[in-house]
């Protein structure tokens, strides 16, 4: 049989009130009858109604998470730090993929925000803060994480994109690379354009001529990696470097030469950008621009619920720095895993 608040309220000889009190953590309940009350849940094994103590307290104690996919080692870390941050504060997530498509973005904003969460975390590149106030209420509570936003009304916590793929950029210039291609992001991409950015004001600043048959466009995936290195190989001037807007494109690019016998760094030096856990695994080692990927979970989570107490005012936006981690597929000595930090 279940175990209702009335056989607890029972059995503690306190009223139904106070119970629901207690377990509501309201400080107007007395040490001694809050002991003995939760004695009596414990001893009965008592399950709060999860719905009904909703309607009680307005809080669900769940974050929704909207992400434009959670295939691949960046979202998996990502989502490690969301749980991480939110089950140290007491919260659950649910966590929606919206595979960047704008209508599922929208939809699921609709879904999340009735009352059946108590925050949302949003990351996509093609969503701006004027389209999401149109469809969330005033009292809503959201937090951007790598999005554009352009309102003034939305938390937002980012990685320093441009000085990432600058200072990368910048590291393979001085190995004595000047013919460096790039495999980019989707052009609509957010983190891809400021990404870019910095590779073209790294060969700016070096005075390198920009050579538009190098800027081969890709999506982020390994296969457009591999494809896109497939093109580079077809060109009559071949690249000395190639750095790519991300590690899964590295890595698919890197999968492309082994196939073409080509040696990387010999023939080829690679960069990419992320630094997810498999880099330094691969052969050769990936150098790669660190991102915080873990803590910028954690930081949007510490941004979402402390919105509102003065400690993250609206519309302030967190930027997490980005680092270059040396490896061997720049031409870096083996064992040379020191990091460069960004601007």
């Amino acid at each position: 049989m279940t175990v209702g608040i009335k056989e607890v309220a029972r059995k503690a000889n306190v009223s139904i009130a106070t119970v629901s009190r207690v377990l509501n953590g309201s400080a107007s309940v007395t040490q001694e009858t809050k002991e003995r009350v939760m004695a009596i849940v414990g001893e009965l094994n008592y399950m709060p109604h999860a719905i009904g103590r909703a309607l009680v307290t307005h809080k669900t104690n769940l974050l929704g998470v909207i992400l434009p996919d959670v295939h691949s080692e960046f979202f998996s870390e990502l989502i490690r730090g969301i749980d991480h941050a939110a089950r140290e504060r007491s919260y659950h997530i649910i966590v929606s993929s919206t595979h960047s498509n704008k209508k599922e973005i929208e939809s699921m904003l609709g879904v999340m925000q009735g009352g059946h969460v108590d925050g949302l975390i949003v990351m996509s590149p093609h969503i701006s803060a004027d389209g999401v106030l149109k469809r969330l209420s005033p009292r809503s509570k959201l937090v951007f994480v790598n999005s554009y936003t352009n309102g003034g009304k939305f938390v937002s916590v980012a990685i320093d994109n441009f000085n990432g793929a600058y200072r990368m950029v910048d590291h393979l210039i001085g190995h004595g690379y000047e013919k460096i291609a790039i495999i980019k992001g989707e052009e609509s991409n957010f983190d891809a354009q400021e990404r870019f950015n910095g590779y073209l004001q790294a060969l700016k600043k070096h005075r390198i001529r920009r050579i538009s048959e190098l800027e081969i466009n890709g999506n982020f995936t390994e296969e457009s990696g591999y494809d896109g290195m497939m093109k580079i190989l077809k060109l009559k001037t071949k690249p000395t470097a190639l750095f790519c807007a991300n590690d899964s494109m590295a890595l698919g690019a890197l999968r492309a030469m082994h196939e073409k016998d080509i040696i990387v760094p010999g023939e080829i030096a690679l960069a990419g950008f992320d630094d997810i856990p498999s880099a330094q695994y691969v052969l050769p080692s990936l150098t790669s621009v660190h991102v915080p990927i873990y803590e910028l979970g954690t930081a949007a989570v510490e941004s979402l619920l402390d919105e509102g107490k003065g400690d993250a005012p609206g519309g302030r936006k967190k930027i997490l720095n980005t680092s270059v981690v040396k490896r061997e597929s720049c031409g870096c000595p083996p064992g040379t895993r020191e990091r460069v930090k960004g601007i």
